[in-house]
């Protein structure tokens, strides 16, 4: 019986974890929906943390799985861990759905960077068939610093 209410006390601690593994994506979301992602990095770091820790819950949770009895991996375990296991698959949907979010934000603005950058290399080679042009044209010297 110990066994049995040791493993639903980490399920509900992981489910714990995944409620502020889903706070830190809510709260990364907010400031990057308004185009601010200068906490990418901190946030990609914050994260990989949390996924090694909730490792460690399901490896110690699978470790205790392991040593139940037959008789102990009944229907009473299935039902104990029932509700546990119904808050695990809605926060995974949950954050399933702001990671969805936040790559469409990333992608975005991995496409909107990549015009961008189009853009400003299409301006220079402009510029430099310009002056290439006019130094020919005119018999002018063109001016090295620029």
């Amino acid at each position: 019986r110990s066994k049995l209410m040791r493993i639903i006390a980490l399920v509900r601690s992981k489910n714990k974890f995944l409620e502020r593994f889903l706070k830190v994506s809510e709260e990364f979301l907010r400031p990057a929906a308004l185009g601010d992602l200068s906490g990418v990095e901190a946030f990609s770091l914050s994260r990989d943390k949390m996924i090694k820790v909730m490792d460690m819950y399901d490896r110690r949770i699978e470790k205790e799985c392991s040593e139940l009895s037959v008789e102990q991996k009944n229907q009473e375990l299935i039902v104990s861990l029932g509700v546990e296991l119904d808050r695990k698959d809605n926060l995974i949907q949950k954050i399933a759905k702001v990671d969805a979010e936040i790559m469409q934000i990333i992608e975005q603005t991995k496409t909107d960077l990549t015009k961008e950058l189009t853009q400003l290399q299409k301006s220079k080679e402009t510029i430099g068939k310009f002056k290439s042009t006019w130094v020919s044209h005119s018999g002018e010297e063109i001016d090295q610093k620029l």
